[in-house]
């Protein structure tokens, strides 16, 4: 299911394609984006309960890959409700009314790659446990990424999630968290504090033995990619605080994990019109959940209706923690290292923007802009940006559990395509104080943002008949 998009106007320092762009290999990823518009694009407006149907159904784990399944057993109390809801109305006064914070156990599964096995081969028939003792004996680092996906599930993301383990040598934890719009903000980030708690202070009967906040990387894309970074500034929140909780029976500390690794992360919530990186994006102008040719269903709209899939009133469409674009704070102290990846899309303005206010204070940054490659372009495995991708997004993660004191400096690299091998040339940008991510300025974007959330509409559904 595609995933909510911020659309800011473009900075005017950035020209929509760099002058020594190669023509050519650009017109050639452009085609692919256009014919998979053609192709597959009526796929996002199917109904919602058929997109969540084929995305999360779980598949067999054949090949060169583990996959051990499990459940995290939520807390018997209500004490991460509570820490979450006060974190909520704290960090926005005005938008926690009618706030329903609801605990769940969390559906999980851990992915690695399986050593010497081909393509053909099953998955094995042995108990979740032992398939987990399996994935184990096959990692070779201590670090262990907790994926968050963006509306599918974890087979539908399995491909990255054992690339990112086979590069890091490690494993990851990858979660089943609730989906919007049954389960809107904050459902997922509940869904995420607990996943993280329970590789902190392992619940009773858990296949993992504790984890250090050292060896934990907090990784996902796209919707998940906003959701890790929501996280982020929950845990600055909790940081500032000193907030403890009880967690299975323990008053525990929520410390922060080694890095935060996203790519093609969304940061906003609301939908303004724009045109800019179009042609380089698999996505529509009108956002597929309010458009008019997606057909209903019993979830959406939703029961009452309301203006975004997400976000469970409209007020709460600029709160930090649904859109982090919005927040005016950054982690400064002992912030953890970020990594941002986009393709030339429609949500990489947000992502600059993010990345310059965390730059700002204090955090290294690591951002990575595919040029001519739409939103979660990684997907793509023919790709040579695709291997790329992998290698950063790993590199990063290892450097940060391995070897933290080593972390590069923030950096900002533009991966520009051409024709031949290798398919790209890569240019490193002079951040400066932080400008060259984008003019634009926090005053600015919330204001923008203000505007946009006055002109949400609840949706009640298409105004035609839709013909698909």
């Amino acid at each position: 299911m595609i995933d909510s998009i911020l659309m800011l106007p473009a900075p005017a320092s950035i020209p929509q394609q760099a002058p020594d762009d190669d023509k050519e290999a650009v017109k050639k990823l452009i085609s692919w984006t256009q014919k998979f518009r053609k192709d597959k694009g009526h796929l996002f407006y199917t109904p919602i309960s058929q997109q969540q149907a084929i995305s999360t159904a779980d598949q067999p784990a054949n090949g060169p890959v583990w996959a051990s399944r499990t459940i995290l057993p939520a807390p018997k109390d209500d004490s991460i409700v509570t820490a979450i809801t006060e974190a909520i109305c704290d960090l926005d006064d005005g938008s926690c009314a009618d706030l329903v914070v609801t605990l769940a156990d969390v559906q999980v599964q851990w992915s690695g790659f399986r050593f010497g096995v081909g393509g053909r081969d099953k998955e094995l028939n042995m108990s979740e446990k032992d398939k987990y003792k399996g994935l184990m004996k096959d990692t070779r680092s201590k670090a262990t990424i907790i994926y968050a996906h963006g509306s599918g599930g974890p087979a539908s993301v399995r491909a990255v999630t054992s690339t990112l383990a086979k590069l890091t040598k490690g494993g990851c934890l990858v979660l089943e968290q609730r989906l919007a719009p049954q389960n809107p903000f904050p459902a997922p980030l509940v869904d995420l504090l607990v996943a993280y708690l329970s590789l902190l202070y392992p619940p009773k009967d858990s296949f993992h033995e504790a984890t250090t906040p050292e060896h934990i990387i907090i990784a996902g894309e796209s919707s998940g990619g906003n959701l890790c970074l929501a996280f982020l500034l929950l845990l600055q929140h909790f940081q500032q605080r000193k907030t403890r909780t009880n967690f299975h029976g323990q008053c525990v500390s929520i410390p922060y994990p080694a890095c935060f690794a996203t790519f093609c992360a969304q940061g906003d919530a609301t939908i303004p019109s724009y045109a800019r990186n179009k042609e380089y994006d698999i996505i529509d102008d009108i956002h597929p959940t309010i458009s008019d040719i997606i057909t209903p269903d019993s979830i959406w709209p939703s029961t009452p209706p309301r203006s975004h899939i997400y976000s469970p009133t409209t007020n709460l469409m600029t709160h930090p923690l649904v859109s982090p674009v919005s927040s005016k704070s950054w982690p400064s102290i002992k912030s953890p290292p970020l990594f941002f990846a986009y393709g030339q899309e429609r949500m990489i303005d947000e992502g600059r923007f993010m990345s310059k206010q965390a730059f700002k204070a204090g955090a290294s940054v690591q951002f990575h802009q595919y040029n001519a490659l739409p939103h979660i372009f990684a997907f793509i495995a023919q790709l040579p940006q695709t291997a790329h991708l992998f290698t950063q997004w790993a590199q990063f993660c290892r450097m940060c559990v391995e070897e933290p004191q080593n972390v590069d400096s923030s950096r900002y690299y533009v991966h520009k395509p051409v024709a031949g091998t290798p398919g790209f040339k890569t240019i490193l940008r002079d951040i400066g104080d932080g400008k060259e991510f984008t003019d634009l300025e926090y005053e600015e974007v919330l204001k923008l943002m203000d505007g946009n959330k006055t002109n949400m509409k609840v949706w009640n559904g298409p105004k035609t008949k839709s013909s698909l």
